[in-house]
């Protein structure tokens, strides 16, 4: 329970650089 907990926490703090990075790309 607490591995998936970590992972997700990861996941958001790779998802918000990773979009930002996205739309830099993508302007």
């Amino acid at each position: 329970m607490k591995k998936i907990s970590a992972n997700l926490f990861l996941l958001l703090l790779l998802r918000d650089p990773l979009h930002e990075t996205l739309q830099l790309i993508a302007a």
